[in-house]
C-alpha cells in the first residue's frame, strides 16, 4: 500500500533521508507559521477522519514437501524436504491514513500552503546550510537542497 507521509515539522528527518523529502511550502512564510499550519491541519484531519486500525496478513506460500527414504529392510532412513511456509505475517495498519493525509493537504491548500518535494543535502552541501527558524521561506527555485531545520540556497 502506497502511503504519503506528511512531515510533522518542516524538514524533520531531512538529514537522514537519502532522496527527496516532502516539505510544507509557502514562499515568505516562516518555519513557525508552516509548523503551526501543519499541526492545525493534522489536528483537524484527525478529528474528521479518526484512526481505523485494521489487521492484515501478508500472502503465505508453502514450498512443496517431499519425503525421500533410503535403505532397505529394518534400516530405512527418511528425510523430509520442503514444506516450509513463508509469509503469513500479521500486521496492523491505519485504514484511514491515506484519506487523513488528503484531508491534511486540502486544509494546507486552503491556508495557502502546499507540500512539495525537495532534494536532501549531501554532507558537503550541508556545510552551507542556513537555519529556517525565523526566516521567510524563499521560492522553491532558489532552494538547492534541505537539511533538518534549514536549507541551502542556490549559488
Amino acid at each position: 500500500m502506497k502511503k504519503f507521509v506528511i512531515l510533522t515539522v518542516l524538514f524533520v528527518g531531512a538529514c537522514m533521508a537519502t532522496g527527496p523529502v516532502a516539505v510544507v511550502y509557502k514562499p515568505g512564510s516562516t518555519g513557525e507559521q508552516r509548523a503551526g499550519a501543519l499541526l492545525d491541519c493534522e489536528t483537524q484531519a484527525l478529528a474528521k477522519v479518526p484512526r481505523a486500525i485494521a489487521t492484515g496478513i501478508t500472502p503465505a506460500y508453502t514450498t512443496p514437501s517431499n519425503v525421500q527414504c533410503y535403505g532397505s529392510g529394518a534400516y530405512v532412513s527418511c528425510q523430509q524436504y520442503g514444506g516450509q511456509t513463508y509469509g503469513g505475517d500479521v500486521y496492523n495498519y491505519d485504514a484511514n491514513q491515506d484519506l487523513r493525509d488528503r484531508v491534511t493537504l486540502q486544509c494546507l491548500a486552503q491556508k495557502g500552503f502546499q507540500v512539495i518535494s525537495l532534494p536532501t543535502c549531501d554532507a558537503e552541501q550541508s556545510k552551507r546550510a542556513i537555519s529556517s527558524v525565523g526566516r521567510k521561506q524563499p521560492t522553491y527555485d532558489k532552494i538547492e537542497c534541505v537539511v533538518e531545520g534549514g536549507y541551502v540556497l542556490k549559488s
